[in-house]
């Protein structure tokens, strides 16, 4: 009997001290649980359709431009959020992104008739998010940890206080990694000035995240005029004739900021400058004798030469070498200064110059569209105004009226797309901090028409490569009805 009456008390103070646990106890038993809950879903993708049968409470959001939410490498299609109220007068919130489908062969695009409805039968889950403010920055990290520990039983011991390279994440701290299957989830406590946040999510390939440091672009983020190197400057030193020490000397130049780029000299090293003005001075000198062609050739090598190198060799720091850009300057090169961002930039004057010599030929015709795709303002200071697509868009019509090697016709039919493109952009709020929106509205229908049908024309045989799968997502998202993402010919300088 007295061992039962010791049993009964150690059982009544064992409630009793359950029962007194604080609010923020039974909040962080709560609130773990149902992250864990959250994060679940990752691992049984669906698509957005799908998710809005399962859970018709959530609120879905369309993609629009300035929504608050995850720092995001891929445009997303649809956002569905839901939050849990928790019993100290906080809340956690839960957002599950879809994104579009990936490119098809041959890019084929869905016809206008096709669309009913296919936002919500294509775009899958590849994101969830969940975030926690908390004014205590210790108790912010106490969470993330007990977090940590609920995400260990639920995915298997994960990896703790790992190095994460994200968006942010230089200020988070107690983090953790899993992978489930394809799906990689990550925990930690991020800390403002503030107050901190408690951050786990999840996401799967389609997504195009990573939190690995494995120097990869976005699949979305490309270049639209990669930096010009070794290869193009020999195959047009060919087409201007000139060989020997002029020829030589150009190529080792463009070699060296080649493998600076390349990141086979280190980053930190001085690079020699009087190497590029010798290579450009020799180069120009041979150029001088020839006519024509030739010596439009020969000007847009030594244009792709310093546009290519001029951030390898730092010309255009203003602090690094005054004396190197005047020796360009006296060679034929302009400069122009950008007060805002501190630096003097090539305004490609010798790429001018090369399209005047050969206007009405190859040559003049790949300057044209090397103006094109830099919206023909070389000025890197905005200075032919922020609507740089109109010039796209008169120029670009103008173009392909006549006869064109199909590569050509396929380049500006896409620049003119993305012109396009521009406006639908611009008509969705794509530069809010401007107040442009309502500018363009009343000719946003009949851009995404023109956009849609030079995407489709750009895409038709177009090569596999990163920028058809962006203008393939681009055109998807206007034939769906869905605002584009980007942002190509407006030029903004404050």
């Amino acid at each position: 009997m007295r061992y039962w009456i010791i049993a009964v008390i150690i059982a009544v103070l064992g409630c009793t001290r359950q029962d007194s646990q604080s609010p923020e106890s039974r909040t962080g038993d709560l609130y773990e649980q149902w992250v864990v809950e959250q994060l679940d879903f990752i691992a049984k993708p669906s698509t957005l359709g799908e998710w809005k049968k399962e859970r018709p409470g959530d609120e879905v959001v369309l993609y629009r431009h300035g929504d608050a939410g995850a720092p995001l490498d891929r445009p997303w299609c649809a956002r569905a959020e839901a939050a849990l109220q928790l019993p100290d007068g906080t809340k956690a919130d839960r957002y599950a992104f879809f994104y579009p489908p990936d490119p098809p062969a041959g890019f084929a695009l869905p016809r206008d008739s096709d669309t009913a409805g296919l936002v919500d039968r294509a775009c899958t889950l590849g994101l969830i998010w969940t975030e926690r403010s908390e004014k205590d920055k210790p108790r912010g990290e106490q969470l993330a940890v007990a977090l940590r520990s609920a995400l260990d039983q639920r995915f298997g011991k994960g990896q703790a206080n790992t190095k994460l390279h994200f968006f942010g994440a230089a200020s988070w701290s107690e983090t953790g990694r899993w992978q489930a299957g394809v799906a990689t989830i990550a925990s930690a406590a991020a800390r403002g000035y503030d107050k901190s946040q408690v951050l786990a999510f999840g996401f799967l390939p389609v997504s195009g995240l990573s939190i690995d440091d494995l120097g990869r672009e976005s699949r979305e983020n490309i270049e639209e005029s990669p930096d010009p190197g070794a290869a193009d400057v020999r195959s047009l030193t060919d087409e201007a004739g000139i060989s020997g020490a002029p020829r030589e000397a150009l190529l080792a130049a463009v070699s060296r900021a080649d493998d600076w780029r390349a990141g086979r000299i280190k980053s930190d090293a001085k690079l020699p400058t009087g190497q590029l003005v010798a290579g450009l001075k020799q180069w120009l000198a041979a150029a001088e004798k020839k006519e024509g062609r030739k010596k439009a050739a020969a000007l847009l090598a030594a244009d792709l030469a310093l546009e290519g190198s001029q951030y390898a060799y730092h010309v255009a720091d203003p602090d690094e070498s005054a004396a190197v850009r005047k020796e360009l300057i006296a060679l034929g090169a302009d400069f122009n200064d950008s007060p805002l961002g501190g630096v003097t930039s090539y305004t490609r004057s010798w790429l001018k110059a090369a399209q005047a010599l050969d206007r009405d030929g190859p040559i003049g015709d790949r300057c044209f569209r090397m103006l094109m795709a830099k919206g023909f303002d070389t000025s890197g200071t905005c200075s032919g105004g922020n609507e740089q697509f109109r010039e796209v868009i008169e120029e670009g019509e103008r173009y392909i009226t006549g006869k064109h090697a199909p590569e050509a016709a396929r380049e500006v039919e896409l620049m003119l797309a993305d012109a396009y493109r521009d406006i639908v952009s611009l008509a969705a709020g794509a530069a809010e901090d401007y107040g442009e929106a309502s500018k363009y509205s009343g000719e946003a229908d009949q851009a995404r028409q023109k956009a849609i049908m030079h995407f489709r024309k750009a895409l038709s045989g177009a090569p596999v490569n990163p920028a058809s799968r962006k203008a393939w997502g681009d055109a998807w998202r206007l034939i769906n009805g869905l605002p584009p993402a980007y942002l190509r010919y407006y030029c903004i300088y404050d």
